[in-house]
């Protein structure tokens, strides 16, 4: 018998004839016909070129669609044997494809210019340019003094070397920083500092989590209150507001898809029923 069920032909035969036992009212012989267009193997093929960075041979591209086809009949066949039913990641998978579909077919109308200027005086702050320095500095390692560093300043000032510690992270001179570059390289204490010092003059020591810094702003940028008549300004205020108008709409048809599927819930506990959306 073992050697019998070794013959690989004879265990499919097995299987088949279990499987048509099981679920013959499932299997029958009026199935849609798997069908691979011209088009549908160029498909295949293109696909096949990008993960391999080659162009398929002739018997690579038949072995692709007898992979499709393969792929495909197994397919049918577990959706008629309700294999999905059940299955979490199916469900999230299918889930997601429709909100996919529904991001893709809904058209969101183009805001008017009232509509763009409404949403920009709502939140000016999200639409501005942050404040922006050129500066230099000059590093000192945390086991230096306060001496060692007033007298590093006074060389600095009367035009020689400061005699400084090496900044991985920077140069000396950075150009065109805004405060949250700064802030990510060298922390909150040294934004304040450039915010606040005289331009040209030499401030410090600054304290960050690497040691000390002397630092002297050359120039500070602080920004005009975003207008319309800017066009990167108008772009980012149209994109943004297209974005929550379109998140919006498919909330909306989530909703109507849901109101036309009769529902029960839980009842809610009484301490969460203000937290409860519909």
């Amino acid at each position: 018998m073992k050697k019998l069920l070794a013959d690989p032909m004879l265990r499919y035969l097995v299987v088949g004839g279990l499987m048509f036992l099981a679920f013959g009212d499932v299997l029958d012989d009026d199935r849609a016909p798997i069908e691979v267009s011209e088009s549908y193997a160029e498909g295949l093929a293109a696909i096949e070129s990008e993960r391999t960075g080659r162009t398929p041979t002739d018997a690579e591209r038949a072995r692709l669609v007898e992979r499709h086809i393969e792929d495909e009949a197994l397919y049918r066949e577990a959706l008629a044997m309700g294999l999905d039913e059940g299955d979490v990641i199916i469900r999230r998978r299918l889930v997601q494809k429709m909100r996919f579909l529904l991001d893709d077919a809904l058209v969101t109308e183009p805001p008017t210019e009232a509509e763009l200027a409404a949403h920009l005086a709502a939140q000016p702050e999200a639409f501005a340019d942050a404040m922006s320095f050129d500066f230099e500095h000059r590093f000192f390692a945390a086991e230096r003094d306060a001496a060692q560093i007033e007298a590093a300043r006074a060389r600095i000032e009367a035009g020689n070397d400061a005699d400084s510690d090496p900044f991985l992270l920077a140069g000396h001179a950075l150009r065109d920083r805004t405060a949250d570059d700064v802030r990510r390289t060298f922390g909150d204490a040294t934004v304040d500092a450039l915010a606040s010092a005289p331009i040209g003059a030499w401030v410090g020591p600054v304290r960050s989590r690497y040691g000390h810094h002397l630092v002297r702003v050359a120039k500070r940028s602080d920004h005009d209150a975003p207008s319309l008549d800017d066009p990167k300004v108008r772009r980012r205020v149209h994109d943004d507001l297209m974005k929550v108008w379109h998140a919006a709409d498919v909330r909306g048809a989530v909703r109507a898809i849901v109101a036309s599927y009769p529902t029960k819930r839980p009842e809610p506990r009484a301490e969460t029923i203000a937290q409860v959306q519909p």
